[in-house]
């Protein structure tokens, strides 16, 4: 057990006056925490002074009580020599524990308040712990002598408490300086990331409109490609393919269903090859057609005297349209507009792509800067602890 858990209990806050109020504005933060420090390291410097004033007085009286400790005849009592021999090593060993205790309190250092109490802290646990036994046994033939240096540790204990209840203002100071700046160190982090944050929405805002402006110089491009005499004479081409291919399909039923397949195949069904081929023009005659021109549809209908003149007009019609419609892809130019279109559609879904960064990032730095206004609010608090405005 330390000496501030075992004694946590002793001494009052001194009791203070209301004095006004004092003012410190955010820009004003770090002149005052210097102002602060040295307030502190004044005070710290005081109270090293009055604790080194006591283990000077401690030491004193000690020396004399374990002198007299020392001098105990511990033959004069009454007991079992091999009893007699214990006290008298636990004595030995609790004037050992004592004198050593006593050398780690000369050579505590000003290190600041809260080393200071963290050291005599560790310097009372361990006295505490190893020399608990020695101390016990000891007393069990010597007890006045024994009592007297651990009361006056124990007194010097009380002291010690009291000094630091008293200074209590010099303590809470300097936690309060050292959370505030923590707290500033928390702000610095989260504006420095804010900045960053800022910038990234800058530049992605910046892309927004650059692939905006972008898009807008593609669209006046493709308005005046459509107004071009290239484009116009493409898309009439383009119209007449289309309108001539769909009057080739329509021929190519109107040619499917002149062909009489249950004649031809009925002259053709010992032959499975043609047999096949029949089949196949049958249910699909289109793509068997174009395949190799009609030539083998034609061939099969004039081995079968089958072809007619209405047959063959047929052909000659449609294979002039093929003619015309390959002709005129020939002539037909690449859509520039679709290739425009395209680029704008890429565009477009960069653009969404960026919008959609930007939300994240906004939201970032909402929370960032909610996130700085309670660290603010959090400074605010530690000065209201210590009775000071912040203003910000």
């Amino acid at each position: 057990m330390g000496i501030f858990d075992f004694f946590r209990n002793i001494g009052k806050e001194k009791e203070t006056k209301k004095a006004p109020m004092e003012k410190v504005s955010l820009a004003e933060i770090d002149k005052w925490i210097d102002s602060k420090n040295e307030e502190i390291g004044d005070g710290e410097s005081k109270l090293f002074s009055l604790i080194k004033e006591k283990i000077n007085i401690l030491e004193r009286s000690i020396e004399n009580k374990l002198n007299i400790l020392n001098e105990f005849d511990i033959n004069s009592r009454k007991s079992e020599d091999r009893i007699k021999s214990v006290v008298e090593e636990s004595r030995k060993k609790y004037v050992e524990k004592v004198t050593h205790f006593m050398m780690e309190l000369e050579n505590l250092r000003n290190g600041g308040i809260e080393k200071m109490i963290g050291d005599i802290n560790r310097i009372f646990i361990d006295f505490n712990k190893k020399s608990y036994m020695s101390y016990e046994k000891a007393t069990f033939l010597i007890g006045k002598e024994m009592s007297d240096v651990k009361e006056e540790i124990k007194s010097f204990s009380k002291d010690v408490v009291n000094i630091f209840n008293e200074n209590k203002d010099i303590t809470d100071l300097q936690k309060t300086i050292n959370n505030i700046k923590l707290k500033l160190k928390q702000k610095e982090e989260s504006e420095s990331d804010m900045g960053w944050v800022g910038k990234t929405i800058s530049f992605l805002k910046n892309e927004v409109i650059q692939r905006t402006s972008e898009s807008d110089m593609i669209k006046k491009e493709i308005e005046n490609v459509k107004k071009s005499t290239e484009y116009l004479e493409n898309l009439s081409r383009i119209k007449k393919i289309n309108s001539l291919k769909e009057e080739l399909m329509r021929d190519f039923v109107n040619l499917g269903q002149t062909i009489n397949f249950k004649a031809l195949s009925n002259f053709y069904h010992i032959f499975d090859d043609k047999m096949k081929t029949v089949k196949i023009h049958k249910d699909k005659f289109q793509t068997s057609y174009e395949k190799d021109n009609g030539e083998t549809i034609i061939n099969l209908l004039n081995n079968a005297s089958l072809n007619n003149e209405s047959i063959s007009d047929k052909v000659k019609h449609i294979n002039e349209k093929r003619v015309m419609i390959l002709a005129l892809e020939d002539e037909k130019v690449e859509d520039k507009v679709s290739e425009l279109d395209f680029e704008i559609t890429k565009i477009v879904n960069k653009i969404n792509e960026l919008k959609t960064s930007i939300e994240k990032e906004e939201k970032k730095f909402d929370k960032l800067n909610s996130i700085n206004k309670e660290i603010l609010n959090d400074i605010r608090k530690e000065f209201v602890n210590i009775g000071v405005d912040f203003l910000f």
